[in-house]
Order: C-alpha cells, then structure tokens, then sequence
C-alpha cells in the first residue's frame, strides 16, 4: 500500500471540509441577502438525501419510503449565518516553517466550510505589533511578515483588543498559532467574546510536546519582561516541562470553555486530515 501524499492529504481534507458544517450558535443578524446556505432541520424546504447511520430518525421522510422504498431525509435551508473571524497569530513564536503551513492551511480550510455554507468570514493577523486584515485574494501563507523584534513587540492583548465587531452579528473567533503566551485568558482573550465564541488552535511540533533527553546546556529568553533562564536539559527538567504544559493547557482549555468555546492542540507533524478529523471528533466546533 503506498502511502497518500501530501496533495492527496490535502484533497482528503477538502472532501471531508464539505460535509462538516459549525456546531456553534449565532446571535447573528438575519439578513436576506445573506442567507446561508447550510443545511438543517428547519426553514425552507431544500430536498432529500439518503439517510446515515446517527441521523435524527424524526428526520425521515415516512411517504417517501413507501413510495420508493428508500430512506430519505428531508432536508431544509436554515436562513441563519455564524460570522467568523479567523485570526493568524503572526508573532515570533509562531514563525516556525512547520507552525505556518498549519496555520496556513487551516486559514485556507475554515474559510471554505464557511464559504460552503455562506457563512461571512473575515481574516486577520496579530503578533506584527498591529492587528491587520489578510485580503481575500491573497495566496496561502501570503500573510503580513513580523518585523517586529521579539523584544520590542507590543502586547497582543491590546492588538485584540482592537478587533472590531462583525457588522454581521456574534459568531465565533478563532485564533490560530501556537496557543502559547496566554498566561491570564481572561485579560488577554476576553475581550474576543464580545466579537464571538473564542477558539484556539496550538500547532506544536513533536518535540515541543514530548522532547527528548539532551544533556547540554540551554538559554530560554521570554517575550515578557522577565529574566531570561539558563540550565542543563535533563530527564527531570523536561519531566518539569510536561506538567507545565499539561497545567497550561488545562488551563486555557477550562477558560475557553467556559465561555463557549475550545482549544484544539494538534501535531504539525499530522496531516491536515487528521487534524481535521480531531477537531471534528470533539464537536465543539465542527461536526
């Protein structure tokens, strides 16, 4: 068996993009010239489809299978749309080649579900000392570089801060980086839930979440205003390691869903689809 390509991942990712649709609510507004296009169990009639193993049985259509002897479901146009806002954390951390072509993708990924269902979409970066928008014509990974040195960068929390409302209603915000740096969640991303449900993406690479034993020195400088730390990699320091990042994760996790939202932290290393089916076997974004 030969193993599927990166293009074939890729075309795999695309086909399962088009039957996942958002789990998340919407206090959007209903405007006629932007009804959606998703499919649901109410509103105008749209057709059939054959039925699937985990539809809702009050869904199938009774005249349809004593006529043709098939189980159909009917299917209707929901008249309702989820804004989203999809922000690409552009700040040195996440200038890793491996992180930006994840975000990259993903960029690329959820705007098509929310094409496909006629969702509007705005796109954004943050982490180059500005929030600024990501045009719609612009190729993947064609994102607004960092020229901001690390130490001078200014703090995302108020690039966020900045984010303006979506004229279409409150829909859901999703931040795609590597997740780290949010150390106080409701400081730093609280402000994203007046715009919608906040979500984050942390693409890490292997050894940032299970890293090997290297016995030799090493220096790790901080973004923040704090001494940089210096010290020998051992077992029991990266031991240390993994149960800061599990408390952090469990952290920002606890946070997001409280207010609605999620973190998903996902392998580089994985392709996108496999990404995207993890994503979608939590639900709480996609299904």
């Amino acid at each position: 068996m030969t193993r599927p390509t990166p293009a074939d991942s890729w075309q795999l990712a695309s086909q399962l993009a088009r039957r996942l649709r958002w789990t998340v609510g919407s206090t959007a507004q209903r405007l006629g010239r932007h009804a959606g296009r998703r499919l649901g169990s109410a509103g105008e009639f749209e057709g059939y489809r054959p039925y699937e193993p985990g539809d809702d049985l009050a869904g199938l259509d009774l005249r349809a299978y004593s006529r043709l002897r098939q189980r159909l479901v009917r299917v209707h146009r929901e008249d309702s749309v989820v804004p989203i806002t999809l922000l690409a954390d552009r700040s040195p951390s996440a200038l890793v080649p491996t992180r930006q072509r994840c975000v990259a993708q993903w960029l690329t990924l959820l705007a098509a579900i929310a094409d496909s269902a006629g969702d509007p979409v705005r796109r954004f970066t943050f982490g180059t000392g500005a929030l600024r928008p990501i045009p719609e014509d612009a190729a993947d990974g064609d994102t607004p570089k960092n020229t901001v040195p690390a130490a001078a960068a200014p703090s995302d929390q108020r690039e966020l801060r900045s984010l303006p409302p979506d004229p279409h209603g409150r829909g859901a915000v999703i931040l795609l980086g590597d997740g780290f740096g949010i150390t106080d969640p409701q400081r730093e991303l609280g402000t994203l839930c007046r715009v919608g449900l906040p979500f984050c993406f942390a693409f890490l690479d292997d050894e940032e979440l299970a890293p090997q034993v290297e016995a030799q020195p090493v220096t790790l400088r901080s973004r923040e205003a704090e001494a940089p730390w210096s010290g020998q990699i051992t077992a029991a320091t990266i031991a240390e390691y993994r149960q800061h990042l599990q408390r952090y994760h469990q952290g920002l996790q606890r946070w997001l869903r409280s207010q609605g939202g999620d973190l998903f932290v996902l392998r580089t290393a994985a392709s996108i689809g496999a990404q995207l089916e993890q994503v979608a076997a939590v639900g709480s974004l996609l299904r």
